[in-house]
């Protein structure tokens, strides 16, 4: 018994397996014929049965790894990744000598990830003469554990990342002579490199040792690597720590990155000739300064990276010396507040300086003077205002400056007119984003203007777009590039409140008009200014308070259009003292202690737009306070003590779109009612409408919103406002409309089952999918109706319910796929189930305790669900309940698809009709003309 029982358990594993293998890519392959082994295999590239050789196999060890390596066919690359140290033990393991003598003539490429290693023979590498890569990362080796790394012959990269390395000297890689071109340590633990540790790699050309805690480098540690052209220590922060000339051994180096070692000053760099150095990297260190010809002893340096140190001083002969190869030079990221001029005059081929995110505040002159190979300038996140004359000259190949996030109030005109710049030339891209602009004056008058770009053709500002006005404080973060042009202001000094400071004063480019904004109690009497002022805006700038605004308190000016009289104290304006300002659009008296404002104050005003009342004590407004100023728009009246307003007092504001009338003490009586219904007419002209409230009755504290009041609670209530033909109206139509509304949500609620009795019943189809029931004819893949999966306990269901319903009616004779009937004896049943299932146009599933509890049924399930997924047609897939089920009981594939898709019950009175509907809407036979004749 037990033995049948393990066939039937390896009958399963070999099918499902075999259905695994068909979805995986024809590229790889499992069959391996590695025993016992999880391996990958990718391939194979050439040869045959017991000689195939694969280009690359994985394998995932876990047991004696050590041992069953030898029973790994041939690769040309072999991953081997352990999970728990190998051997199946957390202990190490000693490697064989002959352990890889097997792969001797084919192997390129070995890694070994995670197992741990013990002995590591000096010899093991020797016969894998075509080795071009070893990787051993995390394999816990130390430094007495190296000496076969010196044993490989071939011209090889080997990698030991991660490992227990503390300590390198002339012993560690043992006593040959070997052909490694690049050796990489990095992010191992080693604090020491002594003397000719890597006298045993003449043919280096590559060593890494980043991400060390290296602290202590002998003199000799470097020699012999006379063909060595990169080298790597960076992430070692304490390497130079009262260091030696570290690289006078490696003359022929060409790149060297020493960027997070703590480096604090230049002092290796002209300690040994580096004459074929390209590349160098000394960012993020301690580095303060670059004292003269730093880098004379590297006339071929290309490439400099110096950012993120603490620099605050460049010598103005630090790139002087000779660097005619020099092209790119990175300082960002550090201290500097000034940069020396001509600093660039001995480097004729640089393209390009970036001095980003600094703390330079001017660009003297001759600065960037001379340079005809640059190409870009990044000086973006600093705090420049100023750039002098000839700041930037004779830079015929520039083709790029960034500004962006500095200190410029105004557009720097100096960046355009040193150039003698003569088209055709190359467009210059000029970065600006983020600085204080002042939109004013008449740079950045004439830039919003578009003259610029006609003027200066060979400049493009590519992200005029993005810029915004830190100033004037009307427009503070507006875009310049969409402000109107009335809004461009320049600062103005020709009235006496402006030079004493009292206010900030601008004139307006567009057409020379005054703008003062006078704040902050700064003056003892409102001013007298010019007749061409557009704007005055007072918010309690004055430090007496004002009670009375009378005639001649300003002088006559037709072009005032802004008038803001904030917190001054007002208790009355006089009729008249507005007259002489015919053109004012705007007037604000907020905050101020106003009881009246009688209707001649703003009479004639016609191009008025804005009132603002707000925040005073006004108690009452007549129905002609409004009535000569038809172009309002706004009236804010919010937060003053009116207990009523006259009938009519808004007839005349046609293009009204903003009315606050919250905060007031109104009371809701017969004088009031027409409010509540013009509020009904206008919902949208008033904000915080719910905050519109009113007293309904003396005796009631409590205030109400005017729109909710009782028409009755006004006292003027007449009950036959409505007759009787139109009461009787109301009434109809009001029972119709909810009629409709209760037909309308039961057909809603019910509209499946509906849509199922008109099809079942009267074979009418709404909303009734049927894109792939009636072209079949050419598709030879379904050969039934659907296939019935079924629990083993629901046999009698299916028999008595599911074939009845769709194999025995008259009308519809669907032909199923019923497992004790139709699959074939002796096939394996994972293939037949899979094979089956794409042979059917539908998938009935009945779901039950016992389905769930059988694993070959949930793979019916699964292998339907996946068909959907590949299909993207929920209606393939249809699902029956035969018992009441929790979520908690099914898998997550199932419960994913019940929660997001309907299913069938039987305990459904339209069982029947709802099966039919699910199915297609003409059966095989029907379409191919086969239709049994009964």
């Amino acid at each position: 018994m037990a033995a049948e029982v393990h066939s039937t358990k390896t009958r399963l594993c070999l099918c499902v397996f075999g259905v695994l293998l068909s979805m995986i890519p024809a590229t790889f392959s499992l069959s391996c014929n590695v025993p016992d082994l999880p391996c990958l295999c990718e391939g194979p590239t050439q040869g045959s049965g017991d000689h195939i050789e694969y280009h690359r196999i994985t394998c995932f060890l876990t047991g004696e790894w050590n041992v069953t390596i030898g029973v790994i066919p041939l690769t040309r690359s072999l991953i081997l990744s352990c999970s728990h140290g190998g051997n199946g033990t957390e202990e190490p393991a000693d490697l064989k000598e002959d352990l890889f003598h097997k792969f001797a003539g084919v192997l390129q490429n070995l890694t070994m990830r995670r197992c741990k290693i013990g002995n590591l023979p000096t010899e093991i590498f020797t016969d894998l003469i075509l080795l071009q890569r070893l990787l051993l990362t995390s394999v816990d080796l130390n430094g007495e554990r190296l000496s076969a790394i010196g044993g490989i012959k071939k011209n090889a990269s080997v990698k030991l990342y991660s490992n227990k390395l503390h300590s390198l000297n002339s012993d560690s890689f043992g006593n040959y002579f070997s052909n490694v071109s690049s050796l990489d340590l990095y992010s191992n633990s080693v604090q020491e490199i002594g003397n000719g540790t890597f006298a045993m790699f003449p043919s280096l050309r590559k060593l890494f040792l980043g991400n060390n805690t290296i602290s202590v480098v002998k003199e000799g540690a470097f020699s012999g690597l006379q063909r060595l052209s990169e080298l790597n220590v960076r992430g070692n922060p304490s390497m130079f720590d009262g260091s030696w000339c570290l690289f006078k051994n490696v003359p022929f180096l060409t790149t060297l990155d020493v960027s997070f070692t703590g480096l604090t000053n230049a002092t290796q760099f002209n300690c040994a000739p580096l004459v074929h150095l390209r590349r160098l990297l000394i960012h993020d260190n301690n580095l303060t300064k670059l004292d003269g010809s730093v880098f004379a002893l590297m006339p071929n340096i290309t490439f400099i990276d110096v950012s993120n140190n603490d620099l605050e001083y460049i010598h103005s002969s630090a790139f002087h010396g000779g660097l005619n190869g020099l092209n790119h030079v990175d300082m960002s990221g550090n201290h500097l507040r000034d940069f020396p001029i001509l600093a660039f005059e001995s480097t004729p081929n640089i393209k390009s300086i970036n001095i980003s995110y600094n703390y330079l505040r001017v660009i003297k002159k001759g600065t960037f003077s001379g340079q005809a190979s640059l190409q870009t300038i990044d000086l973006s996140f600093n705090r420049l205002h100023t750039i002098d004359m000839f700041g930037f000259v004779a830079l015929d190949n520039l083709t790029m400056i960034d500004l962006r996030h500095n200190n410029f109030a105004i557009f720097p005109e100096n960046v355009v007119w040193p150039f003698d710049i003569q088209p055709p030339h190359i467009p210059i891209k000029t970065f600006l984003q983020g600085n204080n602009f002042n939109c004013g004056c008449h740079w950045m008058f004439y830039i919003r203007r578009g003259e610029f770009k006609d003027t200066y053709p060979f400049f493009i500002l590519s992200d005029n777009s993005t810029w915004t006005c830190k100033a004037p404080s009307p427009v503070a973060n507006k875009p310049m590039m969409t402000l109107p042009l009335e809004d461009f202001w320049c600062p103005y000094y020709n009235d006496e409140a402006c030079r004493r400071g009292s206010c900030e004063c601008y004139s307006r480019d567009v057409d020379e008009a005054n703008v003062f904004f006078c704040n902050n109690n700064t003056m003892h009497s409102l001013p007298n200014f010019p007749a061409n002022t557009f704007m005055f805006e007072c918010d309690g700038c004055l430090i007496d308070d004002q009670v009375t605004l009378q005639v001649g308190a300003f002088q006559a000016s037709a072009r005032l259009t802004f008038l803001v009289l904030q917190d001054i104290g007002l208790e009355r304006i006089l009729p008249g003292a507005l007259q002489e300002f015919p053109n004012l659009q705007q007037l604000d008296v907020s905050y101020n202690v106003l009881n009246t404002f009688s209707d001649d104050i703003i009479t004639n005003l016609t191009h008025l737009h804005t009132v603002d009342l707000s925040n005073n004590r006004v108690n009452s407004l007549s129905s002609n306070t409004f009535a000569t100023n038809l172009n309002l728009t706004t009236v804010k009246l919010h937060s003053n003590n009116l207990k009523t307003l006259e009938d009519g007092v808004f007839n005349s504001t046609t293009y009204l779109e903003v009315l606050t009338l919250h905060n007031n003490p109104f009371v809701c009586n017969c004088s009031l009612f027409w409010l509540k219904q013009w509020l009904q007419s206008h919902l949208d002209v008033v904000p915080q409408l719910y905050d519109v409230k009113c007293y309904v009755n003396s005796s009631n504290p409590d205030l109400y919103p005017i729109i909710q009041v009782a028409d009755l609670d006004f006292g003027c209530y007449n009950p036959d406002v409505l007759t009787v033909q139109e009461y009787n109206a109301v009434i109809v139509t009001s029972t119709l409309t909810l009629l409709f509304l209760m037909v309308g949500a039961v057909t809603f609620r019910h509209r499946r089952a509906i849509r199922v009795i008109l099809y079942t019943r009267y074979g009418f189809h709404v909303l009734h999918d049927d894109d792939d029931d009636d072209v079949v004819l050419d598709n030879v893949r379904w050969e039934y109706d659907a296939y019935i999966a079924y629990s083993d306990e629901d046999i009698q269901f299916v028999l008595e319910n599911i074939i009845p319903i769709l194999e025995d009616d008259d009308n519809l004779r669907y032909k199923l796929c019923v497992r004790h009937r139709d699959f074939p004896p002796g096939g394996c049943i994972a293939t037949t189930i899979v094979t089956s299932l794409e042979a059917s146009r539908r998938s009935i599933v009945l779901i039950s305790r016992s389905f769930l509890q059988d694993e070959w049924r949930l793979l019916e399930f699964k292998t339907a669900h996946q068909r959907v997924l590949k299909d993207k047609r929920n209606k393939n897939l249809i699902l029956v309940f035969l018992e009441d089920l929790t979520k908690d009981e099914m898998d997550d594939d199932m419960r994913y698809y019940v929660t997001a898709n309907a299913y069938l019950s039987t305990t459904d009175r339209l069982f029947r009709e709802n099966l039919l509907y699910e199915m297609p809407r003409r059966p095989l036979g029907e379409i191919h003309g086969d239709v049994d004749e009964r």
